[in-house]
C-alpha cells in the first residue's frame, strides 16, 4: 500500500510539474510575437522621428 501511494504522489507531482512548464510555454509563445509587434512599431516611430543614418544605427542598437 505505501509503495503504490508513493509512486502516485510522485506521478501528482510529474503532472503538476508538466502542466507548469506547459502554462508558462504557452504564455511566452503568445507574448513573443507580441513583444515583436511592439518593437517593429517602437522601430517604426524611431524611424519617422531620426531620419539620420546614425541616429537610426543608435536607436536599432539599443530596441535590439
Amino acid at each position: 500500500m505505501m509503495w503504490i501511494d508513493k509512486n502516485t504522489k510522485e506521478l501528482n507531482q510529474i503532472s503538476k510539474t508538466t502542466f507548469v512548464k506547459t502554462s508558462l510555454s504557452s504564455i511566452l509563445s503568445k507574448l513573443s510575437p507580441l513583444m515583436l509587434l511592439v518593437k517593429m512599431i517602437l522601430f517604426i516611430i524611431v524611424i519617422k522621428l531620426n531620419t539620420t543614418e546614425r541616429n537610426l544605427h543608435i536607436i536599432y542598437i539599443n530596441i535590439g
